[in-house]
């Protein structure tokens, strides 16, 4: 599971990792209004370190609208993504971007109107990500 580090009123960071793989780790660090850090360190087959890291960013575009700007690095590449056309991989992220965003808007108006916590909006299940879990608790604090 996630594992909160750091609570402030400005975000949060923690660390997750795999049980049954103790060569990787994850680290995540949230920052207001739209900051998100992934970075993943892992150990390959030959020993090596290897790091791989997602930004995201997200930047007011209009009255409920927002554009999302996202950079992914890594230390390794995997030669079958240079035979996926940039495009296809950006029409695909785009997708599930435009879901997501239209889920949390319509969410978003929800708590707006009904002006309660999330926690008592939605049941957040055991299975749920945990670092949702964390977002929203985080967003009942501060506001």
């Amino acid at each position: 599971g996630f594992e909160v580090t750091e609570r402030t009123p400005r975000g949060f960071a923690g660390r997750w990792g795999e049980a049954s793989n103790a060569t990787f780790a994850n680290t995540l660090r949230f920052e207001a209004p739209c900051v998100l850090r992934n970075d993943k360190e892992y150990v390959d087959k030959d020993g090596n370190k290897n790091y791989s890291s997602a930004l995201f960013l997200c930047c007011p575009s209009g009255q409920g609208k927002s554009m999302l700007i996202v950079r992914f690095g890594s230390t390794q590449f995997n030669s079958r993504f240079a035979l996926i056309p940039d495009w296809v991989i950006h029409q695909t992220s785009n997708t599930v971007f435009e879901q997501d965003m239209g889920f949390l808007s319509s969410q978003n108006e929800i708590l707006l109107r009904k002006k309660v916590p999330t926690k008592d909006l939605y049941l957040n299940l055991k299975s749920c990500d945990t670092w949702v879990t964390e977002y929203r608790r985080w967003l009942d604090k501060v506001g």
